[in-house]
């Protein structure tokens, strides 16, 4: 199994027949990620929930990957998170993430949470 990605990527995938799950704790992303469109889209399992608090969503199953897009710098509980994503990969499975590089800020569009207008401080 694995997460789902942003904006509908994990849709277009060649995960080889595995499951597939889009765990967010906004109900309107998970809205927005179900209607993407694409021809494996529909084997994607959405789910609202807190991704640092497995036991809400995750039934037990170890998922062979999962992939956190764009996310992590705005995760309150980022220990939970990874501890989180720990707890439910299986032994030998990978976590692949990425986040914006703090050397830059963000744009509006993509990521409000930077807006690009405060830049840093030095």
């Amino acid at each position: 199994m694995w997460p789902a990605g942003q904006d509908g990527q994990l849709g277009s995938w060649p995960v080889g027949g595995r499951q597939r799950w889009g765990v967010d704790i906004a109900g309107s992303l998970i809205a927005k990620a179900r209607t993407f469109a694409g021809p494996d889209q529909h084997e994607i399992n959405y789910l609202v929930g807190d991704i640092a608090q497995p036991e809400s969503w995750w039934d037990g199953e170890l998922f062979d990957g999962a992939t956190c897009e764009m996310a992590l710098m705005d995760i309150d509980d980022l220990d939970g998170t990874v501890t989180a994503v720990a707890r439910v990969l299986a032994p030998d499975g990978m976590f692949v993430t990425s986040f914006v590089n703090p050397c830059f800020p963000g744009h509006d569009k993509w990521l409000p949470s930077w807006p690009p207008d405060h830049g840093y401080a030095r």
